[in-house]
């Protein structure tokens, strides 16, 4: 039986957080953290990337509060019944709402700001130190705070952030797993698709049209692939087309109830191989295989991404790379913890990693043989399984 998303489980670990490092509150504006801390996925923020128009305003006890929209708010109360909502309108006409005079051509770029004050002013305790979000809250909306609050009480929470999202929720656990289930066939599908003379444009074709068809809760596709000599991930997609021999690397996957997967397979297109695209890539798999036998309880991030590395440096010295893997979050792209040497930690029951060793070159082609796991009480479970060899279609 599918697990649900609870809410309290969410709140509860920002709050302890916020307990430990001292906060009063948490101002939350990028997309994905406001997912994370109310269940609530921002169409305007998300899709038309106008961020500080929704922020979730998080309290040391107590429900989250979403302040968005008359138009969204229908959306949170369907979607998240265990946060308190704040409105406000917009150049919409919406029935539902009493008449409220004219309308604006756009709201106050500061009623957010307002509102969200008169959220916080509502607790009945000073607010000495407001984590706020540096990377996503705009000069403007920073400067009216500052306003109110004083610069010296306005401080960034993304560490707060990170430590909250580093252990999963048995709900978190269930979707990353099917998510990078689905993602694998979807990539098998892919693969056995794309022949000689395809294109970029064909292999992103095939990897949406796989993706959507897993689920009908499948609600976008991440896609970094590469192919022949274009180690470059495109936006649009090039019209060159594959040859015989030539190395497609797939990287993404779906992205379902607000979490993203990332899976990384390699495969050759056609009946040839250059012997020493199968030596790099042979390479490649081995410091993945040798990564993913060391994993466990209690080891150090940094003592298997020494090993991987070194592995990889016997026969390629030259060859340096920043980590060897990533957790996975409500983000659009990697998260911490890190596999690599500059993470202190170990691996803990309850984390969820990529691992992940790639190659780039516009000679040789580039490869990626990368899988999701889960940090068990013992070891850990792999929820898919890279191709050892090139020939993988």
């Amino acid at each position: 039986m599918a697990l649900t998303r609870n809410q309290i489980d969410f709140q509860l670990k920002l709050q302890k957080q916020m307990d430990i490092d001292g906060f009063d509150a948490l101002l939350l504006s990028s997309a994905e953290s406001m997912f994370f801390a109310s269940g609530f996925a921002s169409r305007s923020v998300y899709n038309n990337g106008q961020v500080g128009n929704t922020l979730v305003v998080v309290p040391k006890d107590g429900k989250c509060t979403v302040i968005c929209s008359q138009f969204e708010s229908q959306s949170v109360a369907l979607e998240c019944p265990d946060v308190n909502v704040v409105t406000y309108p917009i150049w919409l006409y919406i029935a539902d709402f009493p008449d409220e005079g004219q309308k604006p051509t756009q709201p106050d770029p500061n009623k957010v700001m307002k509102l969200a004050v008169e959220v916080l002013s509502g607790f009945g305790h000073p607010i000495k130190k407001l984590g706020i979000e540096n990377a996503t809250l705009s000069y403007s909306k920073f400067e009216y705070l500052a306003g109110v609050y004083g610069r010296e009480s306005l401080v960034d929470c993304n560490s707060l952030l990170i430590e909250a999202r580093k252990f999963k929720t048995p709900w978190e656990i269930e979707v990353i797993r099917e998510n990078s289930i689905m993602s694998e066939r979807q990539m098998m599908m892919t693969a056995a698709a794309i022949d000689v003379g395809m294109t970029e444009e064909d292999i992103m074709q095939y990897f949406s049209m796989y993706g959507y068809m897993q689920s009908k809760e499948v609600h976008g596709i991440r896609q970094a692939h590469t192919y022949s000599e274009y180690y470059s991930t495109a936006y649009i997609p090039r019209s060159h087309p594959l040859r015989n021999g030539d190395i497609v690397r797939l990287d993404g996957g779906v992205m379902r109830k607000g979490y993203i997967a990332d899976l990384g397979r390699t495969f050759v297109v056609g009946n040839k191989l250059d012997p020493e695209c199968r030596e790099i890539y042979d390479l490649m798999y081995d410091a993945y295989a040798l990564g993913l036998s060391m994993i466990g309880p209690g080891v150090k991030c940094a003592d298997v991404f020494n090993a991987m590395m070194a592995l990889v440096q016997k026969k390629i010295p030259a060859f340096k790379r920043g980590h060897f893997g990533h957790s996975l979050s409500p983000l659009r792209g990697e998260d911490y913890p890190f596999i690599s040497n500059s993470n202190p930690g170990t691996f803990e029951p309850g984390m969820i990693f990529c691992i992940e060793a790639p190659y780039y070159s516009s000679k040789l082609g580039s490869y990626n043989v990368e899988d999701t796991l889960l940090i068990t009480e013992n070891s850990f479970e792999l929820f898919t399984h890279a191709n050892k060899e090139l020939f993988w279609k």
